[in-house]
């Protein structure tokens, strides 16, 4: 079997196009917006003497870690909430 063609390919990803957008519903936008701020919180915790270095830094990672997962998922359409 021959692989597709570069015309194929790009025929392809214009019906899925069609189908999904990449929109990102109210409720993912507003979890976004909770990650963010938990990130953004943790940073600021460390200067202030609430958390320590690593565990500031930790947590700001994890956050970030899951946001930009969401993103990578709703680029795919793989969103469950969003479909």
């Amino acid at each position: 079997m021959m692989p597709p063609t570069l015309v194929q390919v790009i025929g392809m990803a214009t019906m899925a196009k069609k189908v999904c957008d990449g929109h990102i519903g109210k409720s993912c936008k507003t979890l976004g917006g909770i990650i963010m701020t938990v990130a953004g919180a943790a940073v600021l915790a460390a200067p202030l003497g609430y958390l320590d270095a690593g565990t500031s830094l930790l947590v700001a990672g994890a956050a970030l870690t899951v946001y930009g997962l969401s993103l990578l998922l709703h680029g795919l359409c793989l969103c469950p909430m969003c479909k």
